[in-house]
């Protein structure tokens, strides 16, 4: 699953939840989601992490950091 297809499918509460979880600020995963900015690949493994945890609380998707970022798409240790 895609941030834009997770940020369309839950609630707002549940993207900031994510945003908490991932240790970032909820605005910059609008501007991520909008095309505005790309994420790094610190980033992407910090929502990753948050997104498992979000997973075993509220049972939804794991993000993983090869679909959230584009270095870590061409990284061959993200792609297991």
């Amino acid at each position: 699953m895609t941030l834009k297809q997770w940020y369309d499918t839950y609630t707002l509460k549940l993207v900031q939840t994510l945003a908490v979880a991932s240790g970032i600020n909820p605005h910059y995963l609008g501007h991520v989601v909008a095309g505005r900015r790309n994420m790094r690949a610190e980033t992407a493994a910090k929502v990753e992490r948050g997104s498992q945890a979000m997973q075993r609380i509220h049972g939804t998707p794991v993000l993983d950091r090869a679909e959230l970022c584009e270095v870590c798409r061409q990284c061959p240790h993200a792609r297991r």
